[in-house]
């Protein structure tokens, strides 16, 4: 039933989708109308895999297009209403929203643990685009690391059916001590990154200890 009605709806959004790239290209339709209906046509299509989501929690997939392409719809309508707004926050919000729907299916099931490594990276991509947009010409690039890095930590203490991820330890210290030593290893800042790595790492490993008494 609900296979039919995602090759129904589907088969719909295409059809509409062709006959108005070829009134495009025979320059009937073009300009804001033009831009406003692909938006609207994203939307569309986001509500559709949301709505498939909705009627059967077990088919997860549907999230990643159904909050992806919502992410995208909200950038361009932005970017058509509200340009200056769009150019300082647009690549937040849509590479956020990617990293959101990957987010989004590990909530809904945390046996699907690999979606926070996905989630995390597109998520530190958004911070980062928003950062090169308010900060001009400020290098960005130790952001990268320390945000991935960020995200190994973060999967290292989130619960799964497995249990604790106990390897997302050392990738999350490795890149968040690049991260630092490329970001601000040349300025103060450094002297209170590297302290805080060092806590970070003795609580990973103090609960870790905890975890493992418990459990003896």
């Amino acid at each position: 039933m609900i296979r039919g009605t995602i090759r129904l709806a589907l088969g719909i959004l295409l059809l509409i989708a062709g006959v108005f790239i070829l009134l495009q290209n025979l320059n009937i339709l073009g300009g804001t109308f033009a831009d406003v209906f692909w938006s609207l046509l994203l939307g569309a299509g986001s509500v559709m895999f949301l709505w498939v989501y909705s009627r059967s929690r077990g088919l997860w997939w549907s999230l990643i297009p159904g909050v992806i392409l919502a992410a995208l719809a909200i950038t361009s309508l932005l970017e058509i209403f509200i340009p200056q707004f769009a150019s300082s926050y647009g690549g937040l919000i849509a590479l956020g929203g990617i990293g959101v729907a990957f987010f989004a299916v590990y909530l809904n099931n945390n046996m699907n643990w690999w979606a926070v490594i996905p989630g995390g990276v597109m998520l530190t991509l958004g911070v980062m685009d928003l950062l090169d947009q308010t900060m001009g010409e400020a290098d960005t690039a130790g952001f990268l690391f320390i945000g991935i890095g960020l995200t190994f930590l973060l999967l290292y203490f989130l619960p799964t059916p497995y249990g604790r991820v106990s390897w997302a330890i050392w990738p999350a210290l490795a890149l968040m001590v690049f991260g630092g030593l490329v970001g601000f290893g040349d300025t103060d800042l450094f002297n209170y990154i590297w302290p805080a790595v060092i806590i970070l790492a003795g609580l990973a490993f103090l609960f870790g200890g905890l975890g493992r008494r418990k459990g003896s």
